[in-house]
């Protein structure tokens, strides 16, 4: 119960970090009609260097929060630790 309690926390904070990096990146889409952004550009944001910024920062965080409460994330089965394959002795 508890790992499957993790397992969606981790993938919720996953969810939001994502969706954080996408709108940090969409603040930096050129709109021709928008006025001049705080660079002289024109884009979706007027607030582009801050706001792109914040949001880039609440993505980051987002993924330190994730990690530090979830840990590394769910391995999958091809990913866990196998058994070192037998040695052999080439002096004989």
């Amino acid at each position: 119960m508890a790992k499957m309690i993790k397992t969606a926390r981790y993938r919720v904070l996953s969810m939001l970090s994502s969706v954080l990096l996408v709108l940090g990146g969409l603040t930096l889409v050129p709109n021709p009609s928008a006025k001049p952004d705080l660079l002289g550009y024109r884009t979706l944001c007027a607030f582009v260097p801050l706001s792109t910024l914040i949001l880039l920062c609440l993505a980051g965080f987002g993924r330190l929060m994730r990690d530090a409460l979830c840990g590394p994330g769910p391995r999958r089965e091809e990913d866990r630790e196998r058994p070192a394959p037998p040695r052999s002795d080439s002096s004989a």
